[in-house]
């Protein structure tokens, strides 16, 4: 009997994460032709720049890259 209800409790946490997961996607506006049509710039912030100065080179010109702690001339971090 444990084995049972087992399996049927696997079986209803499947399909609620489905049910969400259909849900989530379902409740967006764009469609993927609009998305096409008007693309965005992409907005990365980053805490280092070391990582800002990799976002930027994998960005290019499609987008932004913030970092939150730049290293100034002579090493020290600034805010």
């Amino acid at each position: 009997m444990r084995v049972h209800q087992h399996r049927i409790f696997r079986v209803l946490s499947a399909l609620s994460i489905i049910l969400v997961a259909v849900l989530l996607t379902s409740c967006t506006s764009k469609t993927a032709s609009s998305i096409t049509k008007h693309p965005s710039k992409i907005h990365v912030v980053t805490s280092l720049d070391f990582y800002g100065e990799t976002s930027k080179a994998v960005l290019g010109n499609k987008g932004t890259v913030k970092s939150i702690i730049n290293k100034t001339q002579h090493g020290s971090a600034r805010v």
